[in-house]
């Protein structure tokens, strides 16, 4: 992201080395170089720091004869190069194959990007400098130096609301700096202070006294291709600072048509790859990273965050609602409410496909996209639920088993649903979903956590069905009867979901299913594949089935099955997978990839290959 501090730094390193040696050039990139324009820039800088005048020949050669000039005249010499702000590797290429392969110069590129950081790193003796923002000591000294540039110290009074505006900045310099700029020219108030911070959103317009800072950030997101600024967009969805955990973004960017097939890859594959790019681009953040060093949670720098919020609005991606006397139009796809907004639920919106709610007051609850029915006019809500008739995704939270009728009679209404996630007030309450007379036809999926007396009928007809996950069901009779004739269902997940002991996958069921997971079954023993059953599966997880006595009869019949992961699963069935002499080990042998994980103290999971 753009406004870090590079160029200024590398500035001063180009400044005080070029002296030693024998011709030096700086070179401002754009997104829109030529490449013989590009080369005659270098060309003369050279020159003119060498005080020598550029033959005129050099203007009238071939791109190929000018590569080749530049290179012999560069051949014996120490030079030192600056390449700033390089946006495309085609540049890079064209660039490279101008300079002596000689190692007597060197070579500074900076870039936004860290994608561009790695294609150039292609040996060894190239190094990657990853600027990091301020630390907050040292942001504070520059934000003061700019406000207070007498004193270098900031009023008591004003403490608390240097704190909030630096917050904001998160140790970027060009924010610092910016922020700091305005504030030497106002009131030294708190009330002034206070209209800037809530203000800031609108100063980063095109018509703000930050819009500088807009021009610079913007860069980034005008290179995005048109796929990614989607993905991007996406993130105006969510309040500013929202950590969002990665399995869920991508399950949200696939479920609202933003990842497009591509040959060979899954969609969530894709949308791994757009994620990794946007990290790897340094617009999006990771906030936590998981044991295999994929991000585990993300979110946007808060400056990028009211950048992003805006475009979605001029793009009509997604309007966001913080208040009650917000206005919004009819034509709203996807709608985010953050603040106190029940009375939006009394407005049809015909066209909306998405809906979000954080932080409300009557219905307050943090999770992503997902209303808390726990409040105190929980009915009226559910109830007004149903006017969202055009929604492809809805999830609840906190629903209570007297509230699950009036639920599905709202859903009722939903005839575009595709995803529906709802979870009981605590792991203990039952959900009641039984009534379901007109269920999404188009349905595809679908999560329940909480307890259930029995899988609600109604599943059985879904036959757009592609995942189902149940967690804290405790169901007492097997789920699979209900389960194993979905002709589209590609993933399942028992969490905790069936108190048996036995789970028997019948002959020829669950044809297209490729994703089977069993978690925390606490009195499960026995798992039975019978002959033809689950003959499409790909993974198996096992997870913290502590009575498993030994590993699902029937796996070696599984000729489709490409991974095998054992999570915190009994000691003696781990040892049997060895590969020198484990007693199970012959069932497992055609299975490319099997994994054992084993939870450390630190709360990261340990992994061993047993492949």
């Amino acid at each position: 992201m753009g406004g870090s501090g590079k160029t200024l730094l590398v500035k001063k390193v180009f400044e005080g080395l070029k002296s030693s040696f024998d011709c030096s050039a700086w070179i401002p990139l754009s997104q829109s170089n030529k490449k013989d324009e590009l080369l005659l820039t270098m060309m003369k800088r050279f020159f003119d720091s060498t005080r020598e005048q550029i033959p005129q020949e050099f203007f009238t050669v071939s791109l190929v004869q000018l590569m080749d000039k530049l290179r012999g005249y560069l051949q014996d010499k120490r030079y030192l190069i600056v390449f700033d702000d390089l946006w495309s590797k085609d540049v890079w290429e064209s660039i490279k194959y101008a300079l002596p392969n000689k190692k007597h110069g060197r070579i500074i590129i900076t870039t936004q990007r860290g994608d561009i950081a790695q294609f150039c790193s292609h040996n060894s003796s190239v190094s990657i400098f990853n600027l990091q923002p301020l630390s907050s000591d040292n942001a504070q000294e520059l934000f003061y130096k700019r406000v207070f540039p007498l004193t270098n110290e900031c009023p008591a009074g004003l403490v608390e609301w240097s704190r909030k505006l630096l917050n904001q900045c998160e140790g970027l310099p060009l924010g610092v700096v910016a922020i700091g700029n305005i504030l030497s020219n106002t009131d030294k108030t708190a009330d002034s202070w206070r209209k800037l911070h809530d203000s800031l959103g609108s100063e980063l317009g095109t018509e703000g006294s930050l819009s500088s800072t807009l021009d610079v950030l913007s860069v980034s997101y005008n290179d995005l291709p048109y796929y990614l600024k989607y993905c991007l967009l996406y993130f105006s969805i969510f309040p500013e600072d929202y950590k969002i955990k990665r399995r869920k973004l991508i399950r949200l960017w696939v479920s609202e048509g933003l990842i497009k097939e591509v040959i060979g890859k899954s969609l969530e594959e894709v949308a791994e790859d757009h994620l990794t790019e946007l990290i790897q681009r340094k617009l999006v953040l990771v906030n936590e990273t998981d044991f295999d060093g994929r991000a585990k949670s993300c979110r946007l720098h808060h400056l990028l965050h009211k950048i992003i919020l805006s475009k979605s609005h001029e793009e009509n991606f997604c309007r966001v609602s913080k208040g009650p006397m917000m206005s919004l139009n009819e034509r709203v796809r996807r709608l985010s409410m953050n603040k106190t907004c029940f009375n939006m639920f009394q407005k049809k919106f015909p066209r909306a496909r998405s809906l979000f709610m954080f932080g409300m007051e009557m219905l307050t609850h943090s999770k992503l996209s997902f209303i808390k029915a726990a409040s105190g006019d929980e009915g009226n809500m559910i109830q007004a639920l149903g006017n969202m008739t055009q929604l492809r995704k809805l999830g609840i939270t906190d629903l209570k088993e007297k509230d699950g009728k009036l639920l599905c009679l709202s859903i009722g209404n939903m005839n575009n649903l595709q995803s529906l996630d709802v979870s009981s007030i605590n792991e203990d309450e039952f959900l009641d979903l039984n009534s379901m007379l007109n269920p999404p036809k188009l349905l595809q999926r679908l999560c329940f956590r909480g307890r259930l007396q029995e899988i609600p009928v109604w599943i059985s007809s879904l036959h757009d069905l592609v995942r189902v996950r149940l967690k804290w069901s405790r169901l007492e009779t097997s789920p699979i009867d209900a389960l194993e004739d979905l002709p589209n269902l590609l993933e399942l997940q028992l969490l905790d979901a069936y108190d048996g002991k036995d789970l028997v996958f019948r002959p020829g069921k669950f044809k297209t299913l490729e994703v089977l997971e069993l978690a925390s079954l606490n009195d499960l023993e026995v798992v039975k594949i019978e002959k033809g059953a689950l003959s499409s599966l790909v993974k198996l997880v096992t997870k913290q089935c502590q009575r498993l006595k030994m590993f699902p009869r029937g796996i070696e019949k599984l000729s489709h099955l490409r991974e095998f992961h054992l999570y915190d699963m009994p000691e003696k069935l781990v040892n049997g997978l060895q590969k020198n002499g484990g007693k199970f080990r012959h069932l497992v042998r055609h299975i490319p990839i099997i994994s054992s994980y084993s939870l450390e103290s630190s709360g990261y999971w340990k992994v061993k290959d047993l492949s």
